[in-house]
């Protein structure tokens, strides 16, 4: 079995560009003081910057969970017992709701580091999963490996 290791990765942040939006030149012709001008600045860029890695890694988790799923169904052909000693992830089993996309652009960027942190250790627990699984069938069953690989050699 597999020991599970938490995922320490780093989060990603991207910087402004160089200039200043009209927005912000709109929001300090209101009277708002330099700092405040700089937070809403600060949090329209990294909401900006945050939510398509956000995405990306929500579809990773996606193909991963499609692609242990086509694993594991090999293996249930095969030998049930193959995977017996190994749990998937609670996040195997969890699905992203529809409005997940739509709620990321109401979340603070505090909320939106959070998610970030969240999707990566949940993508690095089904990665490491499917690395089980990998190994488990090189293990039992080398032929159904090789039928994996070549099947991911043609998609390639």
């Amino acid at each position: 079995m597999c020991p599970s290791k938490p995922h320490q990765g780093p989060s990603l942040w991207i910087l402004p560009s160089q200039g200043e939006p009209n927005w912000a030149k709109n929001v300090s012709s209101r009277g708002l003081s330099t700092r405040t001008v700089e937070v809403v600045k600060s949090e329209k860029f990294t909401k900006a910057g945050i939510i398509p890695p956000l995405l990306d890694l929500n579809q990773n988790r996606s193909k991963l969970k499609m692609y242990i799923g086509h694993l594991r169904d090999l293996c249930q052909e095969r030998d049930p017992q193959i995977l017996q000693a190994l749990t998937p992830p609670s996040s195997y089993h969890r699905s992203q709701h529809t409005a997940w996309e739509t709620e990321l652009h109401n979340m603070t960027p505090e909320q939106l580091e959070s998610e970030l942190e969240v999707c990566e250790r949940e993508s690095a627990e089904l990665q490491e999963y499917a690395n089980c699984v990998l190994q488990q069938i090189a293990d039992h069953c080398p032929d159904i490996l090789e039928q994996v690989v070549n099947t991911l050699e043609e998609s390639c």
